[in-house]
């Protein structure tokens, strides 16, 4: 039996058309391919605000694995 590829996909907002766009595109792909998707919405990196660093705790989660 084949494993099924699992893809991630980081961003920074999910709040704008454009970034929505793009996820839809990904998650069409994603199923016509049968492939699982995982999305990780954090701030920008490197930010000089420190009211995005908490968010980016998330992309601590993502590894190769």
């Amino acid at each position: 039996m084949k494993k099924r590829l699992t893809l991630g996909f980081l961003i920074d907002f999910f709040s704008e058309d454009y970034q929505a766009e793009i996820l839809n595109g990904i998650t069409s792909e994603t199923e016509k391919h049968d492939q699982n998707l995982i999305c990780f919405c954090g701030g920008p990196l490197n930010s000089p605000e420190a009211h995005h660093h908490p968010r980016n705790a998330v992309y601590d989660l993502v590894h190769k694995n």
